[in-house]
């Protein structure tokens, strides 16, 4: 998931390192931190509602994350909230909203502004390049044959600790993704 939440802060980084020089610099750089706050507080968001929705739904269903949820919600949303006390949605919705706040805060600290406004010059340019292209091998899942799966987090005998192994968001765009 880190490759696959790296690929946007790393071209933007990269586009805005490469095209400095043509544009206005300080133009530039304040829609590019505007972009990225967009973006960091979208995917804390996503990250935040899907590790607190495989936190409560787990005990429910026994497995992890997939697109299950979404189907109940959109077929008979009625029915997915029956068994749902409005206390519990308050304290998902608290969970939520602290988690993303906390990501956000973590991510806005360490990307934050001045290191845009290093030297650009071609070397770091080039090292920029390829540290962008180098993105590929973690979204991958390396250079092997197999591409990344679910089933490469499992390292246990007992079930409920390879789920816990498995990041939610993954195994939910994952899983989605196959239908």
């Amino acid at each position: 998931m880190a490759g696959y939440l790296t690929v946007f802060p790393a071209l933007l980084v990269l586009l805005c390192s490469l095209s400095i020089n043509r544009f206005h610099r300080r133009g530039v750089l304040k829609v590019s931190t505007l972009l990225l706050k967009v973006y960091f507080v979208v995917a804390a968001a996503c990250y935040s509602l899907a590790f607190v929705s495989n936190l409560f739904l787990y005990d429910y269903w026994r497995f992890p994350l997939d697109y299950t949820p979404i189907f109940f919600i959109t077929s008979s949303p009625r029915a997915a909230m029956a068994s749902v006390e409005w206390w519990q949605l308050i304290g998902v919705f608290l969970m939520v909203c602290l988690l993303t706040w906390l990501i956000f805060s973590l991510f806005t600290h360490l990307f934050h502004r001045n290191m845009w406004q290093e030297a650009t010059s071609w070397r770091h340019n080039l090292a920029l390049v390829l540290f962008t292209v180098m993105l590929f091998l973690p979204i991958r899942g390396g250079i092997s044959v197999a591409t990344m799966n679910t089933g490469q987090a499992y390292f246990s005998s007992t079930q409920e600790l390879n789920h816990a192994a498995v990041n939610p968001l993954f195994s939910f765009i994952l899983n989605s993704a196959t239908l």
